[in-house]
């Protein structure tokens, strides 16, 4: 996988600054497993991820597979609650992944800022 991701813990909820680049579907499980990994390391299942450093080059079709790699092989995704923090150059495939994922029962919200992805996650 060619991103970084820098971990900070907050009592609420485990922030990821992630960089780089995500060229195909394997490289995105691959994130959402190290995603469970940590929250199943912290028990903390509110994330806020701060993918505006990341390159994203995948298919909508990706957007699909991913929803349904989470049904299939990635079940503790489900107690994750995911503001996602992007561009607007990601706009339509991260919209996308947010109304298939929340159609299908995932907790994902799509964000272009910080405060309003943590206000979402964690109301005062």
């Amino acid at each position: 996988m060619s991103d970084t991701v820098n971990i900070e813990k907050f009592d609420d909820y485990i922030f990821l600054k992630v960089k780089g680049e995500r060229d195909n579907l394997t490289q995105v499980i691959e994130g959402a497993e190290r995603m469970i990994e940590i929250a199943e390391k912290y028990n903390l299942y509110n994330i806020l991820a701060d993918y505006r450093e990341v390159l994203f080059n995948n298919q909508m079709a990706d957007a699909f597979n991913l929803i349904r790699h989470y049904e299939i092989k990635l079940k503790p995704f489900k107690k994750i609650n995911l503001a996602m923090v992007t561009t607007k150059n990601h706009l339509e495939i991260a919209s996308f992944h947010e109304a298939i994922a929340t159609k299908r029962g995932f907790s994902i919200k799509v964000f272009y800022n910080i405060k309003n992805a943590k206000r979402w996650l964690v109301p005062d």
